[in-house]
């Protein structure tokens, strides 16, 4: 079972020249909306005329309820295939760390690490990408997995667009939450786009894509440490 991780909150600091500044990551790590629609046995109390005597009278019948709010769903039970040891875990983690705008001249090889990985780069990208304090390092995360993941990983990068998607998107924010945005619409067939700079409808969008992922799980490629 891979738990919900809560991303510390970050002052930012003063600018450093040529250098980039992290703001705060995302704010709360996945597992914030419902995998499918269930549908259960509720209770629905109507009032309708007697017939013989015409006074209002309640009563109670059973009927179906499609559950698809908030938590209303079990959660997808995931366990990714992370490295168990320090020897193991040191080259991924340093690769996703060369991920960074900064790090041009060892990009190329840290890319080619992660994907020769396999399965277990995609989850790095997944666990030490996806959410590190660094915006290129998350964007670049996002790219690399809608690219090399597809499908297997939507469930990853809806998770961290709705993690994402506030009201208003701050600047550093901007062309990670457009790299989820983009790879979500890649991966699912939609047109998910949205003006993000101005950010106001980024929250409508996010519940659109759980809906969508909501209605077509079971039809989606089983995905990675499922």
């Amino acid at each position: 079972m891979k738990y919900v991780h809560i991303a510390l909150a970050l002052a930012l600091v003063g600018a450093v020249a040529n250098a980039e500044t992290s703001g705060p990551p995302v704010v709360v790590r996945g597992e914030a909306f419902p995998r499918r629609v269930e549908t259960t046995v509720g209770v629905a109390r109507e009032d309708q005329l007697d017939p013989n005597t015409g006074i209002p009278v309640s009563f109670e019948r059973e009927q179906p309820i499609q559950t698809a709010a908030e938590g209303a769903a079990p959660a997808l039970q995931v366990q990714l295939p992370i490295p168990q040891t320090a020897a193991e875990a040191t080259p991924l983690q340093q690769a996703i760390n060369n991920l960074r705008m900064d790090a041009a001249l060892e990009r190329s090889k840290a890319e080619e690490t992660l994907r020769q990985a396999g399965d277990v780069g995609l989850a790095a990208l997944i666990e030490w990408g996806l959410y590190h304090e660094l915006p290129s390092v998350r964007t670049h995360s996002a790219r690399l997995l809608g690219v090399w993941g597809g499908q297997r990983v939507l469930k990853y990068l809806v998770e961290a667009f709705y993690s994402a998607a506030f009201p208003t998107i701050p600047p550093y924010q901007v062309q990670y939450v457009a790299t989820l945005d983009q790879q979500i619409s890649n991966l699912t067939g939609q047109n998910f786009s949205f003006p993000v700079r101005r950010g106001s409808q980024a929250p409508e969008v996010a519940n659109k894509t759980v809906l969508w992922w909501t209605a077509n799980y079971e039809q989606l490629p089983q995905q990675l440490g499922e």
